[in-house]
């Protein structure tokens, strides 16, 4: 995962929910800039919190890590 995937997460969130970055990190149980790292591509999720960002954001996990 990269950038590309940041960006991908970043407007999946932005253009399916009303969620800010605040709101994703509380229910992943983390800091903000935590979630902010893996919408600018600085830091890659566990499979664990992908499958719980794919819950929240109700998509299928191909939709957030097309290459």
């Amino acid at each position: 995962m990269s950038e590309l995937f940041g960006a991908h997460l970043r407007f999946i969130r932005e253009s399916h929910t009303d969620y800010s970055q605040t709101d994703v990190a509380r229910m992943l149980y983390m800091d903000r800039s935590t979630y902010s790292n893996y919408e600018l591509g600085n830091s890659e999720p566990s499979i664990d919190t992908l499958k719980k960002l794919c819950c929240i954001f109700r998509v299928d996990a191909t939709i957030v890590t097309v290459k």
